[in-house]
Order: structure tokens, then C-alpha cells, then sequence
């Protein structure tokens, strides 16, 4: 378990999907629009959520973002949901997201159903304008030592 993540159940994990329910995820792919669309969305404490990246179950690579169909509703009058499939073209496989966004303190925490079936949950803090800007430059000077080459 990660830093910052925790069970929070200790069911058993769930069994394989039924048919049935791969049927039902494949029709809300079909009706639902591009999942990225409904982003950012703001919360109570004014967090901004700027949007879900869907990590393929089988390659572990991230699927195109508009290839992840879904929608984003409000469950509770502060919690976020989002519910949403996403397919991955190499794989040909679909991924489930179901996950919560919550106001925390100036922040949100992010909930969601991970591979081991089990609900987990991060607490997600902007970076700092110093962190933005090192990322800027070691992005930079990973791009200038890719043009050397």
C-alpha cells in the first residue's frame, strides 16, 4: 500500500464481472459522452479537479481520453462521482472507473475501486510553483537530450 493510500474495506475481493454487467458497461460506453468533457469540475471547498486519467487493466498504460466514456455526478452534496469505461485499442479490453472526489481541508481526496477490489483513497495537494517549475525544466532537459541523439 502506497503512502497517503488506505483500505477502506476488508471484504473479500469480488468475483470476476458477469455478462450481463460487461453488456451494461458497453451500452454506458456507447450512450456517454468523452469522460474529459464533464472536466474541470470544482468542488465545495473550491478544489479544482482537473480531470481522471484511465490506466488500461491489462497493459498498465494510460487509454486515450476519448476512448474513456462516462459521466461525473454529484452523489452527495460534496462528493463527486465518476463513473466511466474506458477501452484500450491494443488491448481491446475495457477498464471500469468508479471513483469519489471530496472536499479536504483546501484540497480533495480522490476515492476509488482499485484492481484489488478494494476501495482506496489519496489525499491530492496541488504542487507548489516551485514544483511546477523543476518539472519544467527537467522536462526540458529531457527534451534537449532527446534532440542530441
Amino acid at each position: 500500500m502506497g503512502k497517503g493510500q488506505s483500505p477502506m474495506s476488508t471484504n473479500p475481493p469480488l468475483p470476476a464481472p458477469l455478462p450481463h454487467h460487461l453488456d451494461q458497461w458497453a451500452k454506458a460506453y456507447e450512450e456517454d459522452p468523452a469522460l474529459h468533457t464533464q472536466f474541470p469540475i470544482t468542488l465545495p471547498n473550491a478544489a479544482v479537479v482537473p480531470g481522471i486519467a484511465c490506466i488500461c487493466a491489462r497493459c498498465g498504460k494510460p487509454v486515450d481520453r476519448e476512448m474513456v466514456h462516462g459521466r461525473v455526478f454529484w452523489s452527495l452534496p460534496t462528493v463527486a462521482t465518476t463513473e466511466a469505461t474506458g477501452y484500450c485499442k491494443p488491448c481491446q479490453v475495457i477498464t471500469r472507473i468508479n471513483c469519489r472526489f471530496r472536499p479536504r481541508g483546501d484540497d480533495f481526496q480522490v476515492e476509488w475501486f482499485s484492481k484489488d477490489n478494494l476501495w482506496r483513497t489519496q489525499v491530492m495537494v496541488p504542487p507548489s510553483p516551485w514544483q511546477k517549475f523543476v518539472k519544467r525544466f527537467k522536462a526540458a532537459i529531457a527534451m534537449a537530450n532527446r534532440r542530441r541523439r
